[in-house]
């Protein structure tokens, strides 16, 4: 049968060398005492890290002055040098500045500007003359209606400068005026108006009334077809008419009424009615005429009557339909079927040679019925069998099936050739299948 062979060696162990600890600075690692193999690459290091800088927060060992830069001194608590950092100048802190020479409202003044770090360090700017703050002036010659007055504005600084500015004349301030001669139809008025400001006043034309007529009354009614008049009369009382001619009323007629209905073969009559008193009038409505509509001819089936093509009136019962009687089956007889394992079959029926009509009822497929299968390949360890299915209606149809493969089904295995220091040695294991072990 199949076999393999296995051997063992013992290890050798390590070759053991001690290596001293180191211990670790602000910027380099250190490292434990640890153990190594001189033959192999096995050892217990542990690295420890550099410990880094830890330091305070600085003392200013050197002040910084206006224009001087200062030292900030810091410590390292382990034990290492420690650092220094430069402190920017202060540079000069000014104060707002005292007004040294006033500025007058032509004339700039002096600001002195000084450090307020006593380093004793000053400079000066120029201030700006105030200009002139004038006053909201006063009316030093009054206007009139048609005259320009005169405002002088002061400065309020005391220099005793001033301008002056012109006041528009006020213009006239009218009344509404009074009507101090009435106008009439045909003559114009006056009409006189006062100024609140004192000067002499205005008249002006007030124009003539015109003729102010009523609407009108009607002295001559108009009928249907003759004109009347209509007279309007000055409501002034001056005595002045005039007249106008109406025209006719013409005839008012209604939509009219339908007083004998038309059908389709006779006229109708519509009678007008006018709104205005006169006699009416009347109008012939002719015949409606048949409304046609058309109707396909239908043919006969087996079972419904058919029509030929006919006209029939939507508003009256004229028609031309004639039908045409129901044909009846023409019938076809069909012989039955037996149905088989795959096939469907049908029983005796009949059909219609014209139309879908027909008896026919269907039989189903039987469907194969197959028995419980006969091994035919027997499986073994490593190959699938085989299993055969057959239908019992001898219809010679038949499936197979695989069956798996056994697989191997080994023993615990037996020491055929003991090893030795230097030589391995085998181990036969057999299948309980009757196949070849290994």
């Amino acid at each position: 049968g199949l076999y393999y062979e296995e051997t063992t060696e013992p290890a050798l162990g390590h070759r053991i060398t001690i290596c001293d600890s180191k211990t670790p600075t602000c910027t380099e690692i250190g490292w434990n005492a640890y153990e190594s193999c001189s033959r192999c690459g096995y050892n217990t290091y542990i690295e420890i890290p550099a410990l880094g800088h830890k330091y305070d927060n600085g003392t200013i060992t050197t002040q910084p002055t206006c224009t001087g830069t200062g030292v900030k001194t810091y410590t390292c608590a382990n034990g290492c040098a420690g650092r220094t950092e430069v402190l920017p100048a202060l540079g000069h802190d000014y104060d707002d500045g005292k007004i040294t020479i006033q500025p007058t409202c032509t004339d700039g003044g002096v600001r002195t500007i000084t450090c307020e770090h006593g380093c004793g360090y000053v400079y000066m700017e120029e201030v700006g003359p105030l200009g002139h703050d004038y006053d909201n002036g006063t009316i030093t010659t009054q206007p009139t209606c048609t005259e320009k007055g005169v405002k002088t504005f002061t400065c309020e600084h005391g220099c005793g400068d001033f301008y002056t500015e012109e006041v528009s004349a006020l213009g006239h301030k009218y009344d509404n005026g009074q009507v101090t001669t009435q106008p009439t139809c045909t003559e114009k008025g006056i009409k006189t108006y006062n100024c609140a400001n004192g000067c002499a006043g205005k008249t002006e034309e007030v124009p003539a009334l015109g003729h102010n007529f009523d609407n009108g009354v009607v002295t001559t009614q108009p009928t249907c077809t003759e004109k009347g008049v209509k007279t309007f009369t000055c409501q002034r009382e001056c005595g002045e008419f005039y007249t106008v001619e109406m025209d006719a009323i013409g005839h008012k007629y209604d939509a009219g009424t339908i007083t004998t209905q038309p059908t389709c073969t006779e006229t109708g009559i519509k009678t007008f009615i006018c709104a205005n008193g006169c006699a009416g009038k009347t109008e012939v409505v002719p015949a409606l005429g048949h409304e046609e509509i058309q109707h396909p001819a239908k043919a006969p089936t087996c079972t419904q009557n058919g029509w030929y093509a006919y006209v029939t009136c939507r508003n009256c019962e004229y028609t031309t339909y004639e039908e045409i009687p129901a044909l009846g089956h023409d019938i076809v007889s069909h012989i039955a079927k037996e149905p088989t394992c795959t096939e469907k079959g049908w029983y005796a029926y009949e059909t219609c040679s014209r139309c879908s009509y027909s008896t026919y009822v269907e039989r189903p497929a039987l469907g194969h019925d197959y028995d419980n299968g006969v091994v035919t390949t027997l499986p073994t360890c490593t190959e699938v069998g085989v299993k055969t299915f057959t239908c019992k209606r001898e219809c010679i149809d038949f499936y197979t099936e695989d069956m798996p493969a056994l697989g191997h089904d080994y023993d615990d295995g037996v020491i055929t050739t003991q090893p030795t220091c230097t030589t391995k040695g085998v181990k036969t294991y057999t299948c309980a299948n009757g196949c070849e072990g290994y």
